[in-house]
């Protein structure tokens, strides 16, 4: 039968400096995707390519219009601007449809961080999970789920699925990872 919500497993064996390293990778991920819902807003770019160059500093590239100074990843830093690029692209689909709604709004509550597989995170056949926050910044904790979770996460490393992104979830005192995985059959056609 296959899923339909993503694998959900609380992080476990995580101290109190994994704790505050997850904490800075959830108001870092907020403070950009903030950013890129400024930038969107004010230059009405919705192009990755384009808002990265009007963002990111390198070597050839010193003077950039809105420059972000972070310390998460590379890949982290585009998923939060993934995620604001979706959110106004949803915002327009639905004003085409005549949907009263508002842009986006700048999130000083929440918004779950997005990783990508293998840079942002890679979980291990044994159970566990590697998070990198920053360079040279990893959480390694133990996965614990539902034994349906867990049966799903060995079938991708038999191949029935692909891993893709995950995103931190912050309930109470406890963190979680949820997993979103890709058909094998889908990556194949």
């Amino acid at each position: 039968m296959p899923h339909t919500q993503p694998p959900r497993f609380r992080l476990a064996g995580i101290n109190e400096g994994d704790r505050e390293l997850l904490e800075y990778l959830r108001l870092e991920f907020r403070k950009i995707y903030n950013h890129y819902l400024k930038v969107i807003r004010e230059t009405r770019i919705l192009s990755k390519i384009k808002l990265e160059k009007k963002t990111t500093i390198t070597a050839k590239r010193r003077n950039v219009s809105y420059p972000i100074r972070s310390e998460l990843l590379a890949n982290t830093r585009q998923c939060a601007r993934d995620k604001a690029v979706e959110c106004v692209r949803l915002y327009r689909s639905l004003r085409e449809r005549d949907v009263k709604t508002e842009f986006p709004e700048f999130m000083y509550e929440t918004i779950n961080p997005r990783l990508n597989w293998r840079d942002g995170y890679r979980i291990n056949p044994d159970g566990s999970v590697r998070i990198s926050v920053k360079k040279g910044k990893l959480i390694h904790a133990k996965l614990y789920g539902s034994k349906d979770d867990l049966k799903i996460i060995d079938n991708a490393f038999n191949n029935g699925y692909k891993f893709n992104s995950a995103e931190i979830v912050k309930e109470g005192d406890d963190y979680f990872i949820y997993v979103n995985l890709v058909s094998n059959s889908k990556c194949s056609q």
